[in-house]
């Protein structure tokens, strides 16, 4: 039973590996909430869900026209509701994706970044683009099968001085 289960796991980590993955990172003291929109599959009762403070979510880049829309209160779909968007696709081995703002910005542009990396070395990082704030710009690579496209919310010297504060 004990090697059915590490074969399991490690069966399970290899095909996690093969897979480019988008991950949001809230080092925010807050929660936050991720619209998700998929041009090529919908998962039903997965489009909306709170991402408390300090934890990640992680999903596969799969086919194209996929975004994920974060905002701080659960009323993505109100037009008043400002949102950070990150779209991302695959299509014939290459990754693309931006990063914009929508009905205002709930950020300022230090508060947030995208980072790309490959594997865990960090001769690996910033294979596919990076942005800090809302470029609207297009980012391109090779997807590897082992890209990860990083959403990394709250950074900046304001975050920094927040919670030193917080005993």
């Amino acid at each position: 039973m004990r090697s059915l289960l590490a074969t399991s796991l490690a069966l399970l980590a290899a095909s996690a590996a093969a897979n480019s993955i988008v991950q949001v990172n809230n080092f925010c003291p807050f929660s936050h909430w991720i619209t998700i929109m998929n041009g090529t599959f919908f998962v039903e009762g997965q489009q909306t869900m709170e991402l408390a403070r300090q934890i990640a979510y992680q999903t596969g880049i799969n086919g194209k026209g996929n975004s994920l829309g974060i905002t701080t209160s659960n009323n993505y779909w109100t037009p008043a509701t400002p949102k950070v968007v990150l779209y991302y696709s695959t299509d014939q081995g290459q990754i693309a994706w931006s990063i914009n703002s929508l009905d205002g910005e709930p950020f300022a542009n230090d508060h947030f970044n995208v980072t790309t990396a490959t594997g865990s070395g960090s001769e690996n990082f910033d294979v596919c683009g990076s942005a800090v704030g809302y470029e609207g710009k297009g980012h391109s690579c090779a997807d590897t099968g082992n890209v990860t496209l990083n959403l990394n919310l709250c950074l900046g010297p304001e975050w920094a001085e927040t919670e030193t504060q917080v005993e």
